[in-house]
This record gives structure tokens, sequence and C-alpha cells, in this order.
């Protein structure tokens, strides 16, 4: 049957595959997306402290001054509970953060046509944060984002989580990087930057009112992602910021069974309006596909749902069609932790003959993520009541921290060889009061979908987002 039905995709989790020693100096040339090598940039971490970054001669980018100043500390400081302690990261709190993430981002009035967001990037820049949060501040933080943990608990869940991608087979190629560039004269507390350096990555001084502090930031983006996003700065620019916490990641993965190019032909694809348009539309007969037909329920239409390996079957990605009659806008509205946990493990063994479009995501800019967080119930972060006292404790000299703002950039490609993803999130902080910125089975998914990527064993979630008409970047 050849049907046009609106499309979800979904990309399982993932384990990165970093560089066990710690890293000096700052990022070399830049890869690009076509190389094989699986080193990690300059200052990646997953899980693995980064020791402070120094300019290379001839560097004309502006460098971090080095070392931003620490308070004594007040007692001994634990970097961190074992891995081995913490429950698995990709709990239900994280799907449900995943799609509510994901359900304010679809829902918003300037929604793209095709939309990917990565949940877990985002997680990873405020659980950066939320290590020196306090009150109501962290509270609030540990409920909408990481499923009610409490301080310490979510710190040994982000450790397990990324020792999980860290187990990641050399078949994908996968980097992740965290840092924190920190206005000079900010004096950070101890424990915050143990934790930091133990889990993250390191926190270097940057002069972030100077001009030039644009260009380095870029330099790490470029760096951490292959070159491509060239930058994850918002229009408003980093002044007045205080502290900039970054995440990065790089993947790049082939399919564990591609489809061949020959097969590749113009199909029809229907959009959300009803206009029929032609797009490139791959085709492959999998003798042993993943297939599923879900029955709809109370809230969820019915929907089918393909699971696609990469090479080495630790990275999914998911397609999930809707029924005929549904929309992609009705199954967004129905995402739930149960829901994402289901696609992931749902699709059993079938023939089948699948056409699924190539597909493309480019962020023209980086995109503000601050309205949707605050529908997830991260609020108190953006206040001027914030209280993020365990990162620098207010004084004279040195003012209290809120959260500006966070952004997000987001490239993605889907072709017969496999799939190419970068993702840079920056979150914003600043003293309080400052501006507030805005039988056989066939499949033919030839309307608007849904897609995810996402982690085989814990199911977090790399990406996840809608693809309207694959002819739009």
């Amino acid at each position: 049957m050849k049907h046009p039905l609106p499309l979800i995709l979904l990309l399982s989790a993932c384990s990165a595959a970093p560089s066990p020693k710690a890293t000096s100096g700052a990022p070399a040339a830049s890869e690009r997306a076509g190389s094989n090598a699986s080193r990690e940039p300059s200052g990646a971490t997953s899980g693995v402290p980064a020791s402070a970054a120094t300019t290379p001669a001839g560097d004309a980018t502006a460098a971090p001054t080095g070392r931003p100043t620490v308070a004594p500390s007040s007692g001994a400081v634990s970097a961190s509970a074992s891995a081995s302690t913490a429950p698995l990261s990709a709990s239900a709190g994280h799907l449900r953060f995943a799609a509510r993430l994901h359900q304010a981002m679809a829902a918003a009035p300037d929604a793209p046509v095709n939309l990917a967001q990565s949940p877990q990037s985002t997680e990873l820049v405020l659980g950066m944060l939320e290590a020196g949060a306090k009150g109501e501040t962290a509270r609030e933080l540990q409920e909408a984002v990481f499923g009610g943990a409490d301080a310490g608990a979510v710190q040994q869940a982000l450790q397990a989580r990324l020792a999980a991608w860290n187990k990641t087979r050399s078949d994908v190629t996968l980097t992740m990087a965290r840092r924190a560039f920190v206005d000079a004269g900010l004096t950070l507390r101890p424990e915050w930057v143990t934790t930091l350096q133990g889990i993250h990555g390191d926190a270097l001084t940057l002069d972030l009112q100077a001009p030039s502090a644009t260009a380095t930031l870029d330099h790490w983006v470029q760096e951490a992602t292959r070159g491509l996003i060239p930058s994850a700065i918002p229009k408003s620019g980093v002044g007045g910021a205080r502290l900039i916490a970054l995440d990065a990641l790089y993947f790049k993965g082939k399919w564990a069974y591609p489809f061949a190019m020959a097969a590749t032909h113009q199909a029809d694809f229907t959009l959300a309006s009803g206009e029929v348009v032609k797009v490139p539309t791959m085709h492959q007969v999998f003798k042993h596909g993943r297939y599923r037909k879900l029955s709809a329920d109370s809230a969820m239409p019915e929907v089918e749902l393909v699971s696609l390996p990469y090479k080495g079957k630790q990275i999914w990605m998911h397609l999930v069609l809707p029924a005929r009659g549904s929309t992609v806008s009705q199954v967004e509205a129905a995402l739930s932790d149960t829901v994402l946990d289901t696609w992931n493990h749902a699709a059993y063994a079938a023939l089948l003959k699948l056409w699924v479009p190539k597909f493309a995501v480019a962020s023209t800019e980086p995109r503000s993520l601050k309205a949707a967080l605050l529908s997830t119930g991260v609020r108190r972060a953006f206040d001027d009541t914030a209280d993020f006292s365990g990162i620098s404790t207010p004084g004279s000299a040195n003012p209290g921290l809120n959260l500006d703002g966070v952004w997000q950039s987001v490239r993605l490609k889907v072709d017969e060889e496999g799939t190419v993803v970068a993702v840079a999130t920056i979150a914003k902080m600043q003293p309080p009061g400052g501006p507030d910125i805005p039988r056989p089975v066939e499949l033919h998914i030839d309307r608007p979908f849904l897609f995810v990527i996402q982690h085989r064993e814990t199911g977090a979630v790399m990406l996840m987002g809608h693809i309207g008409d694959p002819r739009a970047k």
C-alpha cells in the first residue's frame, strides 16, 4: 500500500567514543563532516575533565586568559559519585523532558516546517547550571528537566549517561564537548568547578565584554561540530554575560543496511496543505526490517513505526508515520515518556519495503529555547530571584546570576549512506536586572512525518523533530 502520511523521526541514543585523555590547547583546524576521524575536538569532554586551554602561536582569535578565580574552599569537595552507583540517566524524567520540550517547540507560532532539536544537548547545558543552583531554582530544574531527582542524583545520572555514550563502538563517529567561559572578575565556588571538571568539562576565563569574545566562542563551536555550525551565538550577542555554558555534539553514522543510490527516484510527497510535490525518495527492501503498526488510543492516533539501525546497532533512527487522516501535530500533542520509550523498543522483524525521502535540517540562526523551557516548568532560573549561589557567591564585587537565555543550532542530513548531526547549545548567564532577550509491509513516507534519534541502551534522545517539506533545509 502506498499512501501519503505524516512521519515522525526519532534518533535513539548512541554512546560517545571520545579520547580518554585530557586535552590541552586551543582548537585545531576544523574537520569537515566527510572525515572518518573519530577524535574529539580540543576541550571536548564526555565525563572526562579537560585541562586549561592556551592559545597556539598565530591564532588570531581572542583566547581565554586562563583559569577563572575560585574562592577558597570551605571544606572537603567531592568530585562526583561513582557512575556505577548512579541510576541510568535515560529515565522517565529524561524522556518526559524530551517530549515536553519538543511539544512546546513544535507548537510555537514560529515553528519551522522542518524542526529538529536535541533534548540531550539542552539537558547537558542545564545540568552544568543545575550543579550550582540552590533552593527553588534547583528544585524547578530538577523537577522539570531531571524527573524530580535531587542535586546529587542529577549529576550522577548525567555521569552515568555519558559513560554509556562512551561505549559507542568505532562503527560511528560521535564527539561531545562542554565548556564554561567565565567573565573576568567573576569568582567561582570551588565545589562547582570540581563538579564541572569531574563530569562536564573545564571553566576558562574570557573577557565576555570584548568584541573578540564572539570569535573565540564561535571558534570553539566550529571545532566541536567539525565546521558544520559556524556560530551558536544569538543576534543579541554575549554582551552583559558573566558566564557562558556551551555544549556541542557531532555524529556521523552509516546505516547498517545502506540504501542503494541507484534506487533513489523522484516521488510524490504530500505537504500538510495538500499540495503534492516531487522529492528524492530512497527505497529498499529489508528481509529483516524492524516495523510495527501501533494501534490508536484515547490520545495517540494509530502510527506505523520503522526502526533503522546505524552500524554497530547502538544508535537507531525511528521513523513514525501517522495513519491516513491523522497529522503530525496530533502525534506531537500526545507525546510522553511512555510513547518515546515504546518507540525505542516496539518494532519487530518483518519483510519490509520502505520508501523514505532524503531530508535535511539546517538552522539559519540559533533558535531560542526560552519559551519552550518556560512551558516545561523552568521559570525561576530566568527570574531576578534565581539562586545560582552554588556557582558564584553574590557580593558587592561578585553580582548574582540568572539565566538570560538558551539557544540551540542544529544541522541534520539524512541520505542513502546514513546520517550526519551537529548540535550546539548555549546558555547565557548575567546579573539580575539584565535585558530579557526574547506480509510484506509497504510503507511509503510521502507526507509530513516525525523523527527521533535515540540511544538504544539508555533511551536518551539525541535529536527529534518533524519534516513537513523535504525540499526545505
